[in-house]
């Protein structure tokens, strides 16, 4: 009913061919932009423009097409909203850096555990702040892996404490580092638990709350350096139980002034 071909039937191929066009039709009017399509003076034209690149096809060969949509900025947060996993988790850098932030903020917590890696590390600060601490939260240990230093240390307090234990627990080294003082007196006794002690920087540990040293377990205080126990405040260090300090090695013990021996609890 277009007036124009919407299908092409190929029979026989043994050689490429070319200028093969056929036209398909939007099914949904997902965005609000519908148009008929044999009204359009251009591709720039009003209405939906599918875009995909060229591809060589092999008989018998599995083809992945992926589509682009120029409207995609046009896009309503309630027609994010509506969008499916599998669209989401389908989202590149590209598409990352387009989103609005009133898109980024409808998204579900289930769309937000699917977006990739690339995608989640392409989002600017700006676009970050808008997250909301349910959002940060379904992000697993693959996504926030794609964070960078720069990015970690923009999060606000509240985001940061919303990571999950494992998503932290799965931080690199740069990582580590781009944690701010503020950020690191925020984590939960099960987020501190997981975190890289041999990381941290000397500020990063005093500012670590007597709460948190005291969660600290066996594989986290065997890595503690002399440098980083002597950073340590009279406070922190008497927040060490006596079983504690039994597992810190040798060296780091060392660490220790004396004045500090005052504060060991019994």
């Amino acid at each position: 009913p277009w007036g124009f071909p919407e299908q092409i039937n190929l029979t026989g191929v043994s050689s490429n061919q070319s200028n093969q066009d056929f036209k398909g039709i939007k099914i949904g009017d997902v965005v609000s932009t519908w148009a008929n399509p044999a009204n359009f003076g251009a591709p720039e034209a009003s209405g939906l423009v599918l875009r995909v690149k060229d591809q060589v096809l092999k008989a018998g060969e599995k083809l992945v097409v992926e589509f682009t949509a120029d409207q995609l900025a046009a896009m309503s947060g309630a027609q994010f909203q509506a969008l499916s996993v599998t669209a989401v988790g389908g989202f590149g850098s590209t598409q990352a850096t387009a989103l609005s932030s009133s898109q980024l903020a409808a998204l579900s917590q289930a769309q937000m555990a699917v977006l990739s890696a690339a995608a989640v590390s392409a989002l600017s600060g700006e676009q970050l702040a808008t997250l909301s601490a349910e959002q940060i939260s379904a992000m697993g240990a693959g996504q926030v892996g794609g964070f960078s230093a720069s990015q970690i240390g923009g999060l606000a307090s509240t985001q940061v404490a919303a990571l999950s234990a494992t998503a932290l627990a799965a931080f690199k080294a740069t990582q580590i580092a781009g944690l701010t003082n503020e950020q690191m007196a925020t984590l939960t006794t099960t987020q501190v638990k997981g975190l890289s002690l041999a990381n941290l920087s000397t500020g990063q540990l005093g500012a670590i709350t007597e709460t948190q040293i005291s969660a600290m377990v066996t594989t986290q205080l065997r890595s503690l350096t002399a440098t980083q126990i002597t950073s340590l405040s009279d406070a922190q260090v008497a927040s060490l139980s006596a079983a504690q300090i039994a597992k810190l090695t040798a060296t780091a013990i060392t660490g220790f002034e004396s004045h500090d021996i005052s504060g060991f609890s019994a």
